[in-house]
């Protein structure tokens, strides 16, 4: 009995091991990820330049995927982060879903020299997880970059390019050398050796922190390309010829003593019975100086010439003489922003309204809610006036596409503000959030016009240019145009201290009592 009793025991404990062992086995069984979709990126591509925190690797799938490899570490990959290379950029081009709900990007360094899988979050709206959205340039404010100085390559090659190119190198994936107008790759740049050129913007690359400029050229090879600066320098305006009846005027800077801009020559068909600083006095040479100078003395007001300055251009001009040349100081003023005067004003007019009147103006104390940043309009003034994009010479111009890039940047293109009904505008989220939940709300939308802004006609009254340019003039505030629509909500789920612009624009979008 015993015995059988010690077999019953000995096969049934037997057979419970086996069975755990069995779910030893099962339970350390790994499971893998499965791809639920995966698809080419198709943003504009410069949106998709990424950089690499070193925080997840890089697989030759996705990470969690059955069979994936590691094709860079995360300690490789966090040494790239901090690069000083342009060439260890990277570029997004395809994003993978898990059954698990994670995000993997396919990356690629604009060297070609890492590509693969990165773990990119949980959601496709936006880059994180192993890596960032870079940019991969920044905007510089440099007073080269003044569309006017003449200047040329600093040296020239017969057998190859390494001046000129579409973009910054490497600051976008396989964008490299410039074009000729004819589509084929400017190999060497000895066709250029006398070229002379403007340029009319500048950027810093992020990696190296050099700084780059974008020609402006009647050359169409050279229009729009990039150079590095130190592979320019000024070029020295050609001596123009000055004829026995004309007298030729050279401003010349008061700090630096160089020449600014080219000769001014002017013609005098009476010059055998007009004296020279007669007919030079008659010019009205303060109105013809380069952009962004004065010839006016100190005692002004304005950083403006000494008196010795003075006298010496009041000698200048006495002495005069037909066939030769008459220097005349000149004082640099300085560089000044569109949006220098903070009387800035948000003009509205909504669908009801035949035109923009004085008294609609926006409460500049009204909390604008933008892609950008959450912040009164008084702060949306203060940040247009320190925007790069609208900064030139005090007294020049900016182009309408220039304060368009400002107003983007500054989230001031498209915009959400929201007033009580009957009552104030919200200044703050915490005024929001104080409001009853049952509590009308007017949510009002408004989108720059920039076509009524360049009619420039009264009360958007700007100082524009006969080019189409907008003068820089900061005694005067600007007028700014929208088109604005309203609609009526509740507060409900906006009353709250973190509500964002997505928030707002969603209750706008499914509000169906539109007031205007």
């Amino acid at each position: 009995m015993k015995s059988s009793l010690k077999k019953s025991l000995f096969v049934g404990l037997a057979a419970l091991g086996f069975v755990a062992a069995a779910g030893s086995v099962n339970a350390s069984a790994k499971s893998y990820a499965k791809v639920t979709s995966n698809q080419a990126l198709t943003t504009n591509a410069t949106s998709r330049n990424v950089n690499v925190n070193g925080t997840n690797a890089l697989y030759t799938k996705a990470g969690t995927l059955k069979g994936a490899k590691v094709k860079a570490t995360t300690t490789t990959l966090a040494g790239l982060k901090d690069s000083k290379l342009g060439k260890d950029n990277f570029r997004a081009y395809r994003v993978a879903t898990t059954n698990r709900g994670s995000v993997y990007y396919k990356i690629v360094s604009f060297n070609g020299q890492y590509r693969g899988w990165i773990y990119g979050g949980k959601s496709t709206s936006a880059f994180a997880g192993g890596i960032a959205s870079y940019a991969t340039t920044q905007d510089a404010n440099d007073a080269k970059a003044d569309g006017k100085t003449a200047y040329k390559l600093a040296s020239t090659s017969t057998t190859e390019n390494t001046t000129l190119f579409a973009q910054p190198a490497w600051s976008q994936y396989k964008v490299g050398r410039a074009k000729a107008a004819n589509g084929s790759v400017i190999s060497s740049t000895a066709a250029y050796k006398d070229a002379t050129f403007t340029l009319n913007k500048a950027v810093t690359t992020s990696r190296e922190g050099e700084t780059w400029y974008q020609i402006g050229s009647t050359n169409a090879d050279l229009n729009g390309a990039y150079v590095k600066a130190s592979d320019v320098v000024a070029a020295t305006p050609a001596e123009t010829p000055i004829a026995q009846n004309q007298v030729g005027i050279k401003f010349i800077d008061a700090d630096t003593g160089k020449q600014v801009g080219s000769t001014l020559v002017k013609t005098n068909n009476s010059y055998l019975t007009v004296s020279a600083p007669s007919f030079v006095n008659s010019l009205g040479l303060s109105t013809q100086l380069p952009t962004g100078y004065t010839d006016a003395n100190v005692s002004t007001g304005i950083n403006g010439l000494t008196d010795s300055q003075t006298n010496a251009n009041k000698l200048a001009i006495s002495n005069a003489q037909y066939g030769n040349t008459v220097n005349y100081y000149v004082k640099n003023i300085g560089t000044a922003n569109y949006f220098k005067n903070s009387s800035t004003a948000f003009m509205f007019k909504s669908s009801k309204d035949a035109d923009y009147t004085a008294d609609n103006k926006l409460n500049k104390d009204a909390l604008s809610f933008n892609t950008v940043k959450d912040q009164s309009l008084s702060s949306v003034v203060s940040a247009l006036s320190s925007d790069a994009n609208t900064v030139g010479a005090n007294g020049g111009s900016v182009s309408l596409s220039a304060i368009n890039a400002a107003l983007k940047a500054q989230g001031a293109d498209s915009f959400y503000i929201i007033q009580v009904v009957g009552g104030p505008y919200v200044t703050s989220l915490n005024d929001l959030s104080k409001l009853d939940s049952t509590q009308a709300l007017y949510i009002q939308k408004l989108d720059f016009n920039s076509t009524d802004f360049a009619k420039n006609a009264a009360p958007i009254s700007n100082t524009q240019n006969t080019d189409g340019s907008f003068k820089i003039d900061t005694s005067k505030g600007i007028n700014l145009p929208y088109s604005l629509s309203t609609r009526q909500v509740t507060a409900g789920a906006l009353k709250s201290t973190s509500t964002t612009v997505s928030d707002v624009a969603t209750a706008f979008a499914n509000s169906t009592e539109t007031i205007n």
